[in-house]
């Protein structure tokens, strides 16, 4: 590409209102901060020292702007509780209710997977409720919840009219493209249309295309596929970091056409202090959430493990034995013991070959070796009555990306890791 036609890229891009880059000769109307697709995760997997994310990171950040620059507006894309795999505790709720609240969010895109927690997060603590948008969710929804989802936020931020919508799909959710239009007809040309989308990266383009209205649209499904922002038409579609490992921020300056915006994502690494209030209500809900567990486990009895447990296999494989006792997987348990998160069940799915298995919970000496033998090879019951090499298992790539994964593992290199603990 030659010089001549960069700068006219770049010109365009002035004109349209987008520029991608962190710029601070122009002083901002008003800032518009962000987490996409907090999905429960109130604290990040420590296993790997520079991980990003954690509410209590984000929390900071977002108390340190405000303090620093008064005229900022803080939402959500949604999915803030997401699927969980066991009953969900009042203690998060609580977090998430109280915190968001503390930080005054001013909308939160209601995404169809969080619909189940919203008697949870309505009867939790504080007097302020979760600021939900759904501006094409099904009538009956907003009917059995009243008052408590909107279709559209107005307010007003340092003098300038800012419009927030939200759409997401699911059954009996209106098309997001002809609501948008309806909804939208009536705003005033001089506001700020922001939207918080619950919708993959390919209908976002669309709608920027055929709505045209939007001057922002903030969150997807799949909006890590995006690595800048993208101008079409008058719409900038801003990249968004999955499971809230980045805080997004675009500063935006109104003009006479269309408002300029200026994205400078912040990745919440963890030199970030953590937010004391907040970090003291994640804690508090780690504290239930082990509480819980221990219960159910004083309630079982010895339960026998249901695989070839590794002082087994040592009887016949010492040197591949001594491989995985070097390694560290052998030390998964004792990792979440030495930060007290052993008794966390979402911990424990990759800590603990016995938990995996058995769902489970256990205090026994056999059940505690965390990664081992059976994690990659299987049972072993068959091989340990008639050893051969047919009846057991190889292992493979695929079975170390259930848990090194984006969320847990976003560097995770398989060919380094395969290597480490080949044997």
């Amino acid at each position: 590409m030659t010089l001549a036609i960069r700068i006219t890229l770049l010109i365009a891009a002035l004109c349209a209102g987008l520029v991608a880059v962190d710029d601070t000769t122009t002083k901002p109307d008003f800032t518009v901060l962000f987490l996409n697709d907090v999905s429960g995760r109130l604290e990040v997997c420590d296993c790997y020292k520079k991980m990003p994310g954690g509410l209590a990171r984000g929390a900071a950040l977002i108390r340190k702007i405000r303090t620093d620059e008064p005229n900022v507006l803080f939402v959500d894309t949604g999915n803030i509780v997401g699927p969980q795999q066991e009953q969900v505790l009042p203690s998060l709720y609580d977090t998430m209710k109280t915190a968001y609240a503390d930080l005054g969010c001013a909308g939160v895109a209601l995404s169809p997977v969080d619909i189940p927690h919203l008697p949870g997060l309505a009867k939790a603590r504080g007097d302020k409720p979760m600021p939900w948008i759904a501006s094409n969710a099904p009538a009956a929804l907003l009917d059995a919840n009243p008052g408590m989802i909107q279709r559209m936020v107005s307010l007003t931020v340092a003098g300038h009219a800012v419009v927030i919508v939200a759409v997401a799909a699911g059954d009996g959710w209106t098309d997001p493209i002809a609501t948008l239009t309806e909804s939208l007809k009536d705003v005033p040309p001089q506001a700020t249309v922001i939207l918080l989308s619950r919708l993959p990266l390919a209908k976002n383009r669309e709608i920027a295309q055929v709505v045209g209205r939007i001057d922002m649209i903030l969150g997807a499904m799949d909006s890590s596929k995006l690595t800048a922002p993208e101008l079409i038409g008058k719409t900038t579609i801003i990249p968004a970091s999955p499971f809230g490992q980045s805080l997004g921020r675009i500063d935006v300056t109104t003009t006479d056409s269309a408002p300029r915006l200026v994205w400078k994502p912040i990745p919440l690494t963890p030199d970030i202090p953590k937010d004391a209030v907040v970090d003291a209500q994640i804690q508090k809900h780690m504290d239930e959430v082990a509480k819980a567990f221990a219960e159910k486990m004083g309630r079982k009895q010895y339960i026998k493990v249901p695989f070839q447990t590794e002082p087994v296999c040592a009887n016949c494989h010492g040197n591949e034995h001594l491989a995985w006792r070097r390694s560290i997987h052998s030390q998964a348990y004792d990792t979440l013991k030495d930060k007290s998160r052993n008794l966390v069940p979402d911990c424990l799915q990759c800590h603990s070959e016995f938990y995996r298995t058995t769902k489970m919970p256990s205090d026994q000496v056999d059940a505690r070796r965390g990664v081992e033998c059976a994690t990659c090879h299987g049972d072993g019951k068959a091989h340990c009555e008639q050893p051969t090499k047919t009846n057991i298992g190889a292992g493979s790539l695929d079975i170390c990306l259930t848990c090194h994964d984006e969320e847990h593992s976003p560097k995770f290199d398989p060919k380094t890791g395969w290597e480490k603990i080949k044997h």
